[in-house]
Order: structure tokens, then C-alpha cells, then sequence
């Protein structure tokens, strides 16, 4: 007849192989981040407004852009003013729109590549220097806190008490 004692090994292997399965980090495809981009100017002054990504667009005129290293961004280019833009983006990406006539839209999907770190700029060639150009900063994908998957504390406790409680359940076999 089986004891207790005699569950308790097993038990505890399967309660552990469980626990370190779940804290384990997934891998799930990440969505596009969908940015809007809107191109702008009145004459004497050029700017781009940044909407629809709160994570990715800073505040007002030229916002600085930050961008998670290893995620694909659509930037959805709008030219809404009276003259011709376009929409570069420098450092690690290196892309770019062509020149967007008055109304017209333009799709820029990029993909940071998983190394890049620092800071660049974004610009429009035909405007760049009447400032309009804004920072771009490549983040990595654990900068933000304990987003990256990996288990929390409470996860990794539970385990070494249960690694304790295997080894003193081993201890106890006669």
C-alpha cells in the first residue's frame, strides 16, 4: 500500500515542471504599431504631427519618436499642406517615403532592427533645414520595466520552495 510519502515526490515534480512552464516567457507575434505622420507648413515654418501611437509620438511640433528595437512600425504619411514632403528616418532604419505632392499619402512599414539603440532623427529632404526634422530614439524591448517575458519574482519563489519541498520529500523516503 502506498503512503502519502510515497505521492509526495511525484507530486511535487509535476507541481514544478508546471510552475516553471507557465513562467516561462511566450513567444507571440507582435502586432504592427500603426503611426500616423502629418506633414505641415505655412509658408515660413514645416513641422510633422505624430498621432495614433501614444508610445511612439512625443508632444507638439516634431515630436521625438521612440521606436522598440525588433518591432515593425506602419508610419501612415499624410501631406494635408500646400507643398511637397517626404519622410525620412534615420540611424539603424535608413528608409524613406518619395517626395509627397500636396494630398497626397504614402505608407512607410519598417521593421527596427533587434541591435538598435540610441538616437537618430526623422527629416523632410526639402525642408530639413528650416527645422523641420525631429529626434528619433531606438529603445530595447526591456527598457520599459518587466515587459520582456521574463518571470516575475513571485513565480521563481514559488519554484525554490517547491525545489525545497522535493528535496526534503526525497530526504524523507525510508
Amino acid at each position: 500500500m502506498k503512503t502519502v510519502r510515497d505521492h509526495a515526490l511525484p507530486t511535487a515534480i509535476l507541481l514544478l515542471a508546471a510552475i516553471l512552464a507557465s513562467a516561462l516567457p511566450t513567444a507571440s507575434a507582435q502586432e504592427t504599431v500603426e503611426v500616423d505622420i502629418e506633414t505641415h507648413s505655412d509658408g515660413s515654418d514645416f513641422w510633422f504631427e505624430c498621432s495614433g501611437a501614444p508610445a511612439v509620438c512625443g508632444d507638439g511640433r516634431n515630436p521625438t519618436l521612440t521606436l522598440e528595437a525588433g518591432r515593425t512600425y506602419a508610419f501612415h504619411v499624410t501631406n494635408p499642406s500646400n507643398t511637397a514632403h517626404d519622410f525620412n528616418l534615420g540611424g539603424a532604419i535608413g528608409e524613406t517615403t518619395a517626395l509627397l505632392d500636396p494630398g497626397a499619402e504614402a505608407t512607410l512599414t519598417v521593421t527596427v532592427p533587434a541591435g538598435a539603440s540610441g538616437d537618430a532623427e526623422y527629416w523632410c529632404n526639402p525642408h530639413r533645414s528650416s527645422g523641420m526634422k525631429g529626434a528619433l530614439v531606438f529603445a530595447s524591448a526591456d527598457d520599459g520595466g518587466n515587459d520582456n517575458g521574463s518571470p516575475g519574482p513571485g513565480a521563481l519563489g514559488l519554484a525554490g520552495a517547491l525545489l525545497g519541498a522535493l528535496a526534503l520529500a526525497r530526504r524523507a523516503r525510508p
